[in-house]
């Protein structure tokens, strides 16, 4: 955790106060699958207000599998871009979904 000092003084303040950790989105807390279950294992007590306090440990793993996912598709995405590789669909595909939007009559 040497590099989220902030995270490391707010988890020893919980543990202090015996209180929980309160995160919007579980990527707020991290985007590492092992540190979310290690965090668990260690029944450190933190809550997800985007999925409630009842959320079941299982999907807790799913969500923390996703944010991990997400976090290794963006740096991909990144090291492309800073590679010059042009992201998106472009011109070409847009031009393609308005013909075809038109051929089915959706404007």
């Amino acid at each position: 955790m040497g590099r989220r000092p902030q995270l490391a003084a707010a988890l020893k303040a919980a543990k202090k106060a015996k209180a929980s950790i309160a995160v919007a989105k579980l990527g707020c807390l991290s985007r590492n699958v092992s540190f979310i279950s290690a965090l668990m294992e260690k029944r450190v007590p933190f809550i997800v207000t985007a999925l409630g306090r009842s959320v079941d440990p299982f999907m807790l793993h799913i969500y923390a599998a996703t944010a991990q996912q997400e976090r290794e598709l963006h740096a991909r995405r990144a090291a492309a871009k800073e590679r010059g590789v042009r992201l998106g669909r472009g011109k070409v595909a847009f031009r393609t979904v308005l013909r075809a939007r038109a051929r089915l009559g959706l404007g």
